[in-house]
C-alpha cells in the first residue's frame, strides 16, 4: 500500500489572505527577546515552498520565511463543500536556512542555529524549541523530526514508544556523537556516521529498524531512501537496502557504480551495466525507463 502522507515541494499558485507582501509582521513571540550577539555566517539558503495538512511555509532566497494557515472556503462561506483553500497569513521569520514538514507541522532551522515549530492547527504562532542549540541541519517524517547539532550529536522530537521515533537507550547512545548526515523515509529516520557506520530509528518496517543488516553496515559512504525504505552505499559499491521490502528493503548487490531513487523503489546500475530493481518491479517502471534513456545516451 502506498503511503498517504504527502508533503509538497510545488510553486503552484494559490490564494492570499495577505496581498501586500512588503508589510509582513514578525512573529512576536520569537523577534521580540534574545537574538544572536554572534557574527552571523553567509546566508546562502535555497527558496522552496512546503505544503501540508494545515499550513503553507514559503521560504526566500533571502532567508524570509512566510507562513501561512491553510482554510478552506467551505469553513468562511458556509456556503459550499470543496477542496478549495486560501492561505491565512500568520507571520513571518527572518533569518531562516531550511525548512522540513511533517503531516501537522513545520520544523524551521534559523541561521542561529535554533530551531522552530509551528503547529498550525492550535492556531499559535511559531515556538522555539528550548535547549536545542548549535543545530546544524534537521530533518523529518510524517510525524516527526530530528536535529544534528555541530558536535555529531542527534535530538530525537518524539520519546522512545512514538512510532516515528522508536529507539532505545542503545540508539540514543550511538547518536551522541560522530553523526555526518540524518536521512528520513516516511515513519523512519538513520543516521550516517564517521565512521561509516548506521544508526536507524523509527517504525521497523519502514526503515526503523537495520539490526538484520547491520553486520553489512560498514564503510558507509552515502544513504538513499524513498517513501519506506533505505540503501546504504559501501567504499566497495555494495547496496545494502533494508524497510518495507515492496519498497526495497531487504536486497544486497554488489559492484555497483549508481543508485537511482524514487519515492517507491531504487535501482542500482552496476559496473557492466547491468540493472537491478530494488523493489518492487511493478512501481520501478518509471525509474526504470529513466536508467535505459541514461544508458542510451
Amino acid at each position: 500500500m502506498r503511503f498517504l502522507f504527502l508533503i509538497t515541494l510545488t510553486f503552484l499558485i494559490t490564494h492570499s489572505s495577505y496581498a501586500d507582501e512588503s508589510k509582513f509582521p514578525t512573529c512576536t513571540s520569537i523577534f521580540t527577546d534574545k537574538q544572536s550577539t554572534s557574527t552571523p555566517e553567509p546566508l546562502i539558503v535555497k527558496a522552496k515552498k512546503l505544503t501540508n495538512s494545515e499550513g503553507v511555509a514559503k521560504l526566500g532566497s533571502d532567508g524570509r520565511l512566510r507562513l501561512y494557515k491553510l482554510e478552506s472556503y467551505e469553513e468562511l462561506r458556509h456556503s459550499h463543500y470543496g477542496s478549495d483553500h486560501y492561505e491565512k497569513f500568520i507571520c513571518e521569520i527572518q533569518n531562516v536556512i531550511d525548512i522540513r514538514a511533517t503531516v501537522t507541522k513545520f520544523i524551521i532551522l534559523t541561521r542561529d542555529r535554533r530551531v522552530i515549530v509551528w503547529k498550525p492547527y492550535l492556531d499559535d504562532e511559531p515556538e522555539i524549541v528550548p535547549n536545542l542549540n548549535n543545530v546544524i541541519a534537521i530533518e523529518s517524517n510524517a510525524g516527526a523530526f530530528s536535529a544534528l547539532r555541530s558536535d555529531g550529536s542527534v535530538f530525537i522530537s518524539n520519546d522512545k514508544d512514538n512510532i516515528y521515533t522508536k529507539h532505545t537507550s542503545t540508539t540514543l547512545n550511538k547518536l551522541k556523537g560522530g553523526v555526518i548526515k540524518i536521512f528520513a523515509t516516511d515513519y523512519a529516520f538513520c543516521a550516517l556516521k564517521d565512521d561509516g557506520t548506521v544508526v536507524s530509528w523509527g517504525n521497523p518496517q519502514n526503515g526503523g529498524d537495520s539490526s538484520k543488516v547491520s553486520d553489512k553496515l560498514f564503510d558507509v559512504e552515502t544513504i538513499y531512501k524513498n517513501k519506506a525504505a533505505f540503501v546504504a552505499l559501501r567504499k566497495d559499491g555494495t547496496a545494502v537496502s533494508w524497510g518495507d521490502k515492496d519498497y526495497g528493503g531487504g536486497y544486497q548487490v554488489k559492484n555497483v557504480k549508481k543508485i537511482y531513487v524514487d519515492e517507491y523503489a531504487f535501482i542500482a546500475l552496476t559496473q557492466d551495466n547491468q540493472i537491478v530493481v530494488i523493489g518492487d518491479k511493478t512501481w520501478a517502471r518509471d525509474l526504470l525507463n529513466q536508467v535505459k534513456r541514461d544508458l542510451d545516451n
